[in-house]
């Protein structure tokens, strides 16, 4: 097995059997981290990188857009 296939199996792992309010912690912390690089990238002018990191953090965003239940008023705050 090489390091990548370990790597992956542990994440998939890791992510069937976490509860689904630690997921949404996860995906929270992404975000985090991936607005993180992307200002450290824009500080070395480094476009590429941040429009990369940029684009992860939205698609996080997007999908916890999209998995708000609309029928709590707490859900359409998030929203």
């Amino acid at each position: 097995m090489t390091t990548s296939t370990a790597i992956n199996t542990y994440l998939r792992n890791k992510i069937m059997f976490t509860k689904p309010e630690e997921l949404i912690c996860m995906l929270y912390d992404s975000i985090v981290k991936n607005l993180n690089q992307c200002m450290l990238a824009l500080q070395q002018n480094n476009i590429e990188k941040a429009n990369t990191s940029l684009l992860k953090a939205q698609d996080i965003i997007s999908e916890l857009k999209n998995a708000l239940n609309m029928e709590f008023p707490v859900s359409k705050n998030l929203g």
